[in-house]
């Protein structure tokens, strides 16, 4: 399953315009020197945040 692309058509669906959608391309599960991976790690902690500007 495609995590992002699946996030990016609900924001689209929402109303929230394309061009207004940001993504990082960085995988977590191939940088474990920058990131915690729980399907990596198989298990342990795992945070997760996102920003809305107004």
């Amino acid at each position: 399953m495609d995590i992002v692309a699946a996030n990016t058509e609900v924001l689209k669906a929402i109303g929230i315009s394309p061009d207004r959608i940001e993504t990082s391309g960085i995988c977590t599960f191939l940088n474990p020197d920058e990131f915690f991976s729980a399907r990596r790690n198989a298990g342990g902690r795992f945070a997760s945040g996102i920003m809305i500007e107004g």
